[in-house]
Protein backbone atom coordinates (compact mmCIF):
# COMPACT_ATOMS: atom_id res chain seq x y z
CA UNK A 1 0.00 0.00 0.00
CA UNK A 2 3.25 2.31 0.50
CA UNK A 3 3.05 2.94 -3.24
CA UNK A 4 -0.50 4.00 -2.79
CA UNK A 5 -0.84 5.77 -0.65
CA UNK A 6 2.22 8.25 -1.80
CA UNK A 7 0.74 8.03 -5.30
CA UNK A 8 -2.06 9.76 -3.67
CA UNK A 9 -0.53 12.17 -1.88
CA UNK A 10 1.61 13.28 -4.30
CA UNK A 11 -1.19 13.57 -6.59
CA UNK A 12 -2.94 15.53 -4.29
CA UNK A 13 0.39 17.74 -4.38
CA UNK A 14 0.79 18.37 -7.54
CA UNK A 15 -2.47 19.03 -8.75
CA UNK A 16 -2.57 21.65 -5.80
CA UNK A 17 0.98 23.07 -7.76
CA UNK A 18 -0.28 22.61 -10.89
CA UNK A 19 -3.07 25.46 -9.73
CA UNK A 20 -1.02 27.37 -7.84
CA UNK A 21 2.09 27.54 -10.05
CA UNK A 22 4.31 28.23 -7.59
CA UNK A 23 6.87 26.09 -8.71
CA UNK A 24 8.86 27.40 -11.75
CA UNK A 25 9.44 24.21 -13.24
CA UNK A 26 5.71 22.78 -12.60
CA UNK A 27 4.50 26.47 -14.10
CA UNK A 28 6.98 25.59 -16.96
CA UNK A 29 5.14 21.89 -17.65
CA UNK A 30 1.45 23.08 -17.36
CA UNK A 31 2.74 26.23 -20.13
CA UNK A 32 4.17 23.61 -22.63
CA UNK A 33 1.69 21.35 -22.22
CA UNK A 34 -1.56 23.64 -22.28
CA UNK A 35 0.28 24.91 -25.84
CA UNK A 36 -0.07 21.38 -27.53
CA UNK A 37 -3.88 22.09 -26.99
CA UNK A 38 -4.49 18.54 -25.92
CA UNK A 39 -7.62 16.85 -24.87
CA UNK A 40 -8.45 16.59 -21.44
CA UNK A 41 -7.94 12.85 -21.65
CA UNK A 42 -4.50 13.96 -22.51
CA UNK A 43 -3.92 16.34 -19.89
CA UNK A 44 -5.15 13.43 -17.14
CA UNK A 45 -2.52 11.22 -19.23
CA UNK A 46 -0.10 13.62 -18.78
CA UNK A 47 -0.61 14.64 -15.29
CA UNK A 48 -0.52 10.57 -14.75
CA UNK A 49 2.68 10.48 -16.07
CA UNK A 50 4.19 13.06 -13.74
CA UNK A 51 2.96 11.76 -10.66
CA UNK A 52 3.48 7.82 -10.71
CA UNK A 53 6.51 6.49 -12.81
CA UNK A 54 6.42 3.85 -15.42
CA UNK A 55 8.63 1.14 -13.70
CA UNK A 56 6.00 -1.65 -14.43
CA UNK A 57 5.30 -3.30 -11.40
CA UNK A 58 2.07 -4.18 -10.40
CA UNK A 59 1.65 -1.69 -7.75
CA UNK A 60 2.31 1.34 -10.57
CA UNK A 61 0.30 -0.06 -13.03
CA UNK A 62 -2.62 -0.32 -10.09
CA UNK A 63 -2.30 3.22 -9.55
CA UNK A 64 -1.71 4.70 -13.15
CA UNK A 65 -5.09 2.16 -13.75
CA UNK A 66 -7.00 3.60 -10.63
CA UNK A 67 -5.50 7.62 -11.66
CA UNK A 68 -7.03 7.18 -15.12
CA UNK A 69 -10.35 5.82 -13.97
CA UNK A 70 -10.83 8.25 -11.23
CA UNK A 71 -9.19 11.17 -13.45
CA UNK A 72 -12.61 10.07 -16.34
CA UNK A 73 -15.15 9.35 -13.38
CA UNK A 74 -14.16 13.56 -12.34
CA UNK A 75 -14.48 14.30 -16.57
CA UNK A 76 -18.05 12.79 -16.55
CA UNK A 77 -19.15 14.21 -13.23
CA UNK A 78 -17.76 17.83 -14.26
CA UNK A 79 -16.96 17.82 -17.91
CA UNK A 80 -16.09 21.49 -17.62
CA UNK A 81 -13.40 20.94 -15.46
CA UNK A 82 -10.37 22.60 -16.31
CA UNK A 83 -7.82 19.77 -14.91
CA UNK A 84 -4.59 22.24 -14.66
CA UNK A 85 -6.76 24.61 -12.35
CA UNK A 86 -8.64 22.73 -10.38
CA UNK A 87 -10.63 24.23 -6.99
CA UNK A 88 -9.79 22.17 -4.01
CA UNK A 89 -13.02 20.35 -3.77
CA UNK A 90 -12.31 18.90 -7.49
CA UNK A 91 -8.96 17.58 -6.36
CA UNK A 92 -10.80 16.12 -3.03
CA UNK A 93 -13.00 14.26 -5.53
CA UNK A 94 -10.24 13.20 -7.60
CA UNK A 95 -8.71 11.87 -4.38
CA UNK A 96 -11.50 9.96 -3.07
CA UNK A 97 -12.24 8.46 -6.63
CA UNK A 98 -8.39 7.52 -7.14
CA UNK A 99 -8.56 5.79 -3.31
CA UNK A 100 -12.09 3.93 -4.06
CA UNK A 101 -10.29 2.59 -7.27
CA UNK A 102 -7.17 1.60 -5.42
CA UNK A 103 -8.50 0.22 -2.94
CA UNK A 104 -10.79 -2.09 -4.68
CA UNK A 105 -7.93 -2.85 -7.11
CA UNK A 106 -6.25 -4.14 -4.03
CA UNK A 107 -9.09 -5.81 -2.55
CA UNK A 108 -9.72 -7.56 -5.75
CA UNK A 109 -6.03 -8.67 -5.83
CA UNK A 110 -6.23 -10.47 -2.35
CA UNK A 111 -9.57 -11.55 -2.99
CA UNK A 112 -10.82 -11.80 -6.68
CA UNK A 113 -9.65 -15.61 -7.14
CA UNK A 114 -12.29 -16.60 -4.70
CA UNK A 115 -15.24 -14.85 -7.02
CA UNK A 116 -13.83 -16.78 -9.54
CA UNK A 117 -14.44 -20.44 -7.93
CA UNK A 118 -17.12 -22.24 -8.63
CA UNK A 119 -18.74 -21.54 -5.44
CA UNK A 120 -20.41 -18.19 -7.55
CA UNK A 121 -21.96 -18.43 -10.66
CA UNK A 122 -20.70 -15.79 -12.96
CA UNK A 123 -23.40 -13.26 -12.49
CA UNK A 124 -23.36 -13.85 -8.46
CA UNK A 125 -19.59 -13.17 -8.31
CA UNK A 126 -20.07 -9.60 -10.47
CA UNK A 127 -22.94 -8.88 -8.28
CA UNK A 128 -20.95 -9.35 -5.05
CA UNK A 129 -17.68 -7.42 -6.85
CA UNK A 130 -19.96 -4.29 -7.57
CA UNK A 131 -21.59 -4.33 -4.40
CA UNK A 132 -18.07 -4.45 -2.69
CA UNK A 133 -16.96 -1.64 -4.98
CA UNK A 134 -19.67 0.44 -3.86
CA UNK A 135 -19.52 -0.40 -0.55
CA UNK A 136 -15.78 0.58 -0.86
CA UNK A 137 -16.37 3.56 -3.01
CA UNK A 138 -19.12 5.02 0.07
CA UNK A 139 -16.58 3.85 3.07
CA UNK A 140 -13.58 5.98 1.34
CA UNK A 141 -16.58 9.31 1.06
CA UNK A 142 -17.11 9.46 4.14
CA UNK A 143 -13.91 8.83 5.40
CA UNK A 144 -12.47 11.39 3.31
CA UNK A 145 -14.99 13.93 4.40
CA UNK A 146 -14.15 13.59 7.89
CA UNK A 147 -10.43 13.66 6.92
CA UNK A 148 -11.16 16.67 4.71
CA UNK A 149 -13.08 18.92 7.89
CA UNK A 150 -9.85 17.95 10.21
CA UNK A 151 -7.00 18.33 8.24
CA UNK A 152 -7.20 20.05 4.86
CA UNK A 153 -3.67 19.08 3.50
CA UNK A 154 -3.53 15.21 4.30
CA UNK A 155 0.21 13.20 4.93
CA UNK A 156 1.02 10.30 3.43
CA UNK A 157 0.40 8.58 6.88
CA UNK A 158 -3.00 10.26 7.25
CA UNK A 159 -3.71 8.94 3.55
CA UNK A 160 -2.24 5.53 4.22
CA UNK A 161 -4.27 5.23 7.47
CA UNK A 162 -7.31 5.54 5.64
CA UNK A 163 -7.26 3.65 3.15
CA UNK A 164 -6.09 0.65 5.12
CA UNK A 165 -9.13 1.71 7.56
CA UNK A 166 -11.79 1.40 4.60
CA UNK A 167 -10.54 -1.71 3.53
CA UNK A 168 -10.64 -3.44 6.75
CA UNK A 169 -13.90 -2.21 7.42
CA UNK A 170 -14.80 -3.54 4.22
CA UNK A 171 -13.15 -7.26 4.61
CA UNK A 172 -14.97 -7.10 8.04
CA UNK A 173 -19.04 -6.47 6.39
CA UNK A 174 -18.11 -9.14 3.34
CA UNK A 175 -16.11 -11.63 4.87
CA UNK A 176 -18.81 -13.52 5.90
CA UNK A 177 -19.92 -13.92 2.37
CA UNK A 178 -16.77 -15.36 1.41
Amino acid sequence: MRTSTSAGAGLYNFLQGVRDSADTRVRDWVNQLTSKNLSAYEVADEIIDQVISTGGSLEEESCRDSMAQAMSDLLTIDPDVDLLNMDNDSIWTVMELFMANEAFNRLNLDIGQLFESERYSPREAVSRMNDMRDYLKSEISVQIQELRKDTPNPTKAEMNTLLQSAIKITFEVFEEEA
